[in-house]
């Protein structure tokens, strides 16, 4: 019985894959003055109704936008500073390594005291 059921399994797949595709329906297209029309409605919805208060969104978006920026340069000039430290620091300690090699070979390379020989 189990094996009757999978046969009938096989042939509704083969009946799904052989079925005809149909397109897809598209929007009706709007005439174009219809188009615009709407866009400018849209856009007229999203103006302030008066002067003063579309001045007053603008202010207000421009200062947030302001605070943002002054905060984003804070973080990048802190961001600069504490790698410029790093690079100093760096080098510093370079530049003393340097040193004390050449120490060393100075110390080295200068006029030796010969031991007496006690007798």
């Amino acid at each position: 019985m189990a094996a009757r059921k999978k046969v009938a399994r096989k042939k509704t797949a083969a009946k799904k894959a052989t079925r005809k595709k149909t397109a897809a329906r598209k929007a009706p297209r709007r005439k174009p003055a219809t188009r615009r029309r709407a866009t400018l409605a849209r856009i007229e919805q999203e103006l302030p109704p008066t002067l003063r208060e579309f001045e007053q969104r603008v202010r207000s978006n421009l200062n947030k936008l302001e605070r943002q920026v002054e905060r984003t340069q804070a973080k990048y000039r802190r961001q600069g500073e504490r790698n410029w430290r790093k690079l100093n620091a760096r080098a510093r300690r370079e530049v003393l390594a340097i040193l004390r090699r050449l120490e060393r070979a100075v110390e080295d390379s200068g006029p030796r005291r010969k031991k007496k020989a006690a007798s």
